[in-house]
């Protein structure tokens, strides 16, 4: 599956000057876990695998049982602690960063648009890869 980035950025500058709604934030961050689900045969790390399915579980259903803001703090620290120099240079490191993006409750359109930027730059990263 490839991430049609363009869509996105649409939805972002679509309106520049409103919030995006929740269904659109609920949309990106689906379509970026969809991308992300393609790679995971690759990770190693099941840390990394258990943050996906949890961040997917809150966007698909906004579980109840899924605490964005905790997942994010577990995901920046297993960050911290596995890619403490940031190399980019490996599929778990990859995808973590993509899921991280994904762990924001944030609708400005601004921080999106930084946001699929560096989704953009993680891409070329894993394409390198392959």
């Amino acid at each position: 599956m490839k991430l049609n980035l363009n869509k996105l950025y649409e939805l972002v500058k679509v309106n520049p000057d409103k919030e995006l709604t929740t269904q659109e934030l609920k949309y990106i961050n689906i379509e970026v876990l969809y991308f992300s689900k393609n790679y995971l045969k690759y990770v190693t790390i099941n840390k990394i695998k258990e943050i996906f399915e949890l961040s997917l579980a809150y966007w698909l259903d906004n579980s109840k049982n899924t605490d964005l803001k905790e997942l994010r703090v577990k995901a920046w620290t297993l960050n911290d602690q596995l890619f403490s120099e940031s190399m980019l240079n490996s599929y778990n490191e990859i995808i973590l960063r993509l899921l991280l993006t994904t762990l924001y409750d944030d609708k400005n359109k601004g921080d999106m648009e930084q946001s699929l930027e560096f989704i953009e730059f993680l891409i070329d990263n894993l394409n390198q890869l392959e």
